[in-house]
């Protein structure tokens, strides 16, 4: 990433990665092993080859957070809940938008959290779906998203047009 340790450690578009704290990476599958298995804090030992020189490069390990995670200074209790999907939700408008760049649709409503105890236990939703629609209705809002929700009766059906993990898709559940 610009600006993130690897650059500012020396690391260059095109270095090939040979090593990693000494042991050969021969491919991206045990690369990502191999960085997984550290830890934040630690250094890595990388070695690349750039053109045919190898470059000892030590890159500090940092955990970057998940664009979900960088939302929860905006999550109010009182405010972000919606009881009967058992959700905190944050609206995704100007504000929130730019911290989520891999949304395939910027708009609706971001699961932040899902609350223990309350009703949508029988929901599927889970931390970092976005919620787009409701009964093929286009989430606009969280105050838009709760009044729709209220509407529906007990044991009537709700179809939720959601986003995980860059796919589209549907979940199902009947109203409380």
């Amino acid at each position: 990433m610009p600006g993130g340790p690897a650059e500012q450690a020396g690391l260059k578009i095109q270095d090939i990665i040979l090593s990693i704290n000494g042991r050969p990476i021969g491919n991206l599958p045990i690369f990502g092993l191999s960085m997984f298995m550290l830890n934040a804090g630690d250094r890595a030992k990388i070695e690349v080859l750039r053109g045919s020189a190898r470059i000892p490069l030590e890159i500090p390990v940092i955990q970057r957070p998940h664009n979900v995670d960088r939302l929860a200074d905006l999550v109010d209790p009182e405010k972000n809940l919606v009881s009967k999907l058992g959700i905190l939700g944050i609206e995704i408008n100007k504000t929130t938008a730019p911290l989520l760049p891999d949304v395939r649709e910027p708009s609706g409503v971001i699961v932040a959290a899902k609350v223990a105890g309350l009703g949508g236990q029988e929901n599927s939703l889970a931390a970092g779906d976005i919620i787009h629609g409701v009964n093929g209705t286009p989430v606009i809002s969280l105050d838009f998203l709760r009044s729709k929700i209220d509407e529906i009766k007990a044991g009537s059906p709700v179809v939720l047009q959601i986003e995980r993990e860059g796919e589209l898709m549907y979940t199902t559940f009947a109203g409380d």
